[in-house]
């Protein structure tokens, strides 16, 4: 059976804070080039299914594909949710909570074959990296 974005989307929603996807939704979306991506923590944004990492988005940033592809990890510019993402990428969403209040909205979308993602890097994430690895 193939699920639309929408279903898979659906089967994530309400994701714990701090937990993983279940596995057999990972499992499917690897299996059908299908990538979710969710705010973990703070300064983390995940990468699950086709394309499985763990990026930094400390305060937000930009991730690029070896596609051509964007993705911007937004960071409090909705008022109504913290941690949200903006992309011209078509995907459905699905909500990460909290202790029952709204804490991410994540996406899920089709994967180009042979995708990968990385944090595009500017000076202000490049300033954190350097204090970050000062203090570990």
């Amino acid at each position: 059976m193939r699920y639309t974005l929408e279903e898979i989307a659906e089967g994530l929603n309400g994701l714990e804070y701090g937990k993983e996807p279940a596995e057999d939704i990972v499992k499917y979306c690897e299996d059908n080039n299908i990538t979710i991506v969710y705010w973990y923590s703070d300064d983390c944004t995940e990468f699950r299914g086709a394309f499985y990492d763990e990026l930094g988005s400390y305060e937000g940033g930009t991730f690029i594909s070896n596609k051509g592809r964007k993705l911007e990890a937004e960071w409090e510019k909705d008022p109504t949710c913290p941690q949200t993402f903006a992309t011209d990428i078509p995907h459905a969403t699905f909500d990460v909570a909290e202790d029952d209040e709204l804490y991410c909205i994540g996406i899920v979308f089709e994967s180009i074959p042979g995708e990968k993602w990385w944090r595009e890097v500017d000076d202000e994430y490049q300033q954190y990296l350097e204090l970050k690895e000062k203090f570990e």
